[in-house]
């Protein structure tokens, strides 16, 4: 797993079990509604893995929001110079510090 995408994963995390909570389901409930393995869900809610575009949606229609709710706060921002850019959370670039060593060399 890329180290500069361990924060984006954790927001997501962040964001799934708190919308998952807030719906009031339990893990095994809301992974059977979204077609999931319960297992699943707890690996995504653990930030342990990136889910895939299907399990997003998944995610979302079982939850009964958007995609953009699901990932509050992450985003991806190309700067200038620095190919192909970097992740977001909350509007902030993460590793910003890397990114500069980087244009140094």
């Amino acid at each position: 797993m890329n180290r500069e995408h361990e924060p984006v994963m954790a927001r997501f995390a962040d964001n799934l079990s708190g919308l998952r909570r807030k719906s009031g389901f339990g893990q095994d409930e809301f992974a059977l509604l979204a077609d999931l393995h319960r297992t699943q869900v707890s690996v995504l809610e653990r930030a342990l893995r990136e889910p895939r575009l299907l399990t997003l949606v998944k995610l979302a229609a079982a939850l009964d929001v958007s995609l953009d709710l699901l990932c509050e706060g992450i985003g991806w921002q190309v700067v200038a110079g620095r190919t192909p850019g970097g992740p977001l959370i909350d509007g902030r670039l993460v590793g910003e510090d890397v990114a500069a060593t980087r244009e140094d060399i």
